[in-house]
């Protein structure tokens, strides 16, 4: 990273030790007029991140987009929960391994509340297609790779962050094309230097 990015609410507890490859922070930060436009934002805000349907991102000026579904294939599930899958769609070479899709699921989901502070916590981790379980991992990171997205609030102040952690690129476990497809983009060839599509993700969402 290029810059330590500037927290108002501490939320690094929530966040998994990081012990192997890279790290990426992603953080915007807004600060109301009065704790209960907070409130209300906060509210707003948790129910925009728990939508992952309709999160937006753009990769080099191209969509990347993002389908909630179940251990079935199923979609059409409006809030975020554990066990529920995302399959990413990214500007990028087709990955075997998740049939043209890269492949996470909810691990955590975890809301806190109480007078000084209340937070939404969501994390994923790569894992392999639903439809494709023999094909290894489905996704340009490992298995160890975790992303977390924090939503917190205290007193007048609003915080969304996005953490990556563990980041390395997944070539054990997928053949020679998706190997060299993720070492590619897990680069930043496409979605690698995901700080700077995170960074544009919070940015646009807190903006509300």
């Amino acid at each position: 990273m290029s810059k330590t990015p500037k927290y108002l609410i501490n939320i690094q507890h929530l966040l998994p030790e990081q012990n192997a490859g890279s790290s990426t922070d992603a953080v915007a930060v807004k600060v109301c007029t009065s704790p209960s436009g907070a409130e209300d934002l906060y509210k707003k805000l948790s129910e925009q991140l728990l939508n992952i349907n309709s999160w937006e991102i753009n990769a080099g000026k191209l969509p990347v987009s993002f389908d909630l579904i179940d251990s079935k294939g199923k979609g059409g599930h409006y809030l975020a929960a554990e066990t529920l899958f995302v399959k990413i769609k990214m500007p990028a070479p087709r990955n075997k391994a998740g049939q043209g899709y890269d492949w996470v699921v909810i691990e955590k989901v975890e809301k806190h509340h109480e007078p000084l502070i209340e937070y939404l916590h969501i994390q994923m981790r790569p894992c392999p297609c639903i439809d494709n379980k023999d094909g290894g991992i489905a996704h340009f990171y490992e298995q160890t790779a975790t992303n977390s997205f924090i939503l917190a609030r205290s007193g007048c102040d609003i915080q969304l962050s996005v953490h990556g952690r563990n980041e390395s690129p997944n070539t054990a476990s997928v053949g020679v094309w998706d190997s060299l497809r993720n070492v590619f983009v897990a680069g930043g060839g496409i979605f690698g230097g995901s700080r700077l599509q995170w960074e544009d993700f919070v940015i646009e969402m807190i903006k509300v």
